[in-house]
């Protein structure tokens, strides 16, 4: 399980894939799916 401190989204960012951490985030502790949903949608449409 991943904690959500800024330690782990350093380490996701180290990794390039902080935008996991984000998602993991929005659907887990931060409870905001829609959020999360809606940048998904955002990355398709923009590319």
């Amino acid at each position: 399980m991943t904690e959500y401190t800024l330690k782990s989204a350093k380490e996701y960012a180290e990794n390039d894939d902080i935008e996991t951490w984000v998602h993991l985030f929005l659907n887990g502790e931060g409870g905001n799916v829609g959020l999360s949903d809606g940048l998904k949608a955002q990355k398709e449409i923009l590319g």
